[in-house]
């Protein structure tokens, strides 16, 4: 009699794949449109609209996360998502940017003083190639 085996990662049952509509406002109760919203399961995203809302998908009882520019980062379990998500403000300080140039040659001033050379010599050949008055 001949046995084989199966290994326990070659059968993979799908989840099943549900959805619900969320909606995120900050403290002032302002409807937060361009929030990220990731299930870390699943790995589906989407973004809120001007109206604040989205629909999410997930399977089971995954987390999901919203992220938004300026709000903290905030990590909910999709089964306790029941009203609205408020996002607070994340208030982070940038380091101090220091910005060094280096100094201009100073060739760009000699063009001007070629430019007056040039032009003096030119001043004297007209001036000696006029002709001379003569009285008589």
């Amino acid at each position: 009699m001949k046995q084989f085996s199966c290994p326990t990662n070659a059968i993979q049952v799908p989840m099943k794949t549900s959805s619900k509509k969320v909606k995120v406002i900050d403290i002032q109760g302002n409807p937060l449109e361009g929030v990220h919203v990731i299930s870390e399961v699943s790995n589906f995203a989407t973004i809120t609209n001007a109206l604040g809302t989205a629909m999410v998908q997930y399977q089971g009882g995954e987390n999901i996360m919203f992220s938004h520019l300026g709000k903290e980062t905030k990590v909910v379990p999709v089964n306790q998502i029941t009203s609205d998500i408020i996002l607070e403000d994340s208030i982070e300080a940038l380091d101090d940017v220091i910005i060094i140039s280096k100094p201009k040659p100073k060739t760009s001033s000699m063009w001007l003083w070629g430019l007056l050379v040039v032009g003096g010599i030119l001043v004297m050949r007209n001036s000696q190639n006029q002709p001379k008055k003569v009285n008589l």
